[in-house]
């Protein structure tokens, strides 16, 4: 795909501020598609993986909260919102998340914030028990 168009970067930025840390927030996902004139955004947040020890390749997952006020207020038309609270069917990676259409500078944008990142993703932050330090690899 080609290069975002600003726009659509600062929507992406002002969307993951929306995103409130109840623990430190690992890095955040975003997968980005042009879609029949529509451009769809998926954020997720990463989980940690462990590295080493008896809980070796566990992932836990980040709690955090989204200020849907503050959410609603990145778009400048709002067609629809909503929130699917369990995963449809095994076809479905989105699983549970919060979903807003609208328009943003002029362009129809569907915003879907997940609950949990897509299995196709490998984690953006890894916790290496032995150094006693993070990793994040999606910020590299």
């Amino acid at each position: 795909m080609s290069e975002q168009p600003i726009w659509l970067k600062e929507f992406v930025a002002r969307a993951c501020g929306c995103l409130c840390a109840i623990e430190e927030l690992p890095p955040i996902g975003c997968h980005v598609a042009l879609e029949h004139e529509t451009w769809e955004v998926s954020l997720f947040v990463s989980p940690t993986e462990i590295i080493g020890g008896p809980h070796d390749g566990e992932r836990l997952a980040c709690l955090f909260a989204v200020d849907l006020i503050e959410l609603l207020q990145v778009f400048d038309v709002i067609e629809s919102a909503g929130w699917q609270p369990l995963q449809q069917n095994e076809q479905d990676e989105l699983r549970n998340h919060i979903s807003v259409e609208g328009f943003v500078n002029g362009k129809r944008v569907w915003l879907r914030i997940l609950g949990e990142m897509p299995d196709r993703y490998a984690p953006g932050q890894y916790l290496n028990v032995f150094d006693q330090n993070f990793l994040d690899t999606w910020n590299q």
